[in-house]
């Protein structure tokens, strides 16, 4: 029988923002997306908000793609 998942909200720019800036080190689209746990096309909107926070300059991608 497969879990169902649980309902959370989709997080919010602030939301990964504070993740991203409370992790040790580097992070990745990956480790986002578990810490939110974001699965199947949630990942599309979690790479769009990533290229948004990019472009208006509050997210800096470092090497490998980390942020």
């Amino acid at each position: 029988m497969a879990r169902k998942r649980s309902e959370r909200p989709f997080p919010t720019r602030e939301e990964v923002l504070d993740f991203i800036r409370g992790s040790k080190g580097a992070v990745g689209k990956r480790e986002i997306a578990r810490a939110f746990h974001i699965q199947g096309p949630e990942r599309i909107a979690l790479k769009e908000l990533l290229k948004d926070l990019r472009r208006s300059g509050d997210l800096q991608s470092g090497a490998k793609r980390r942020y």
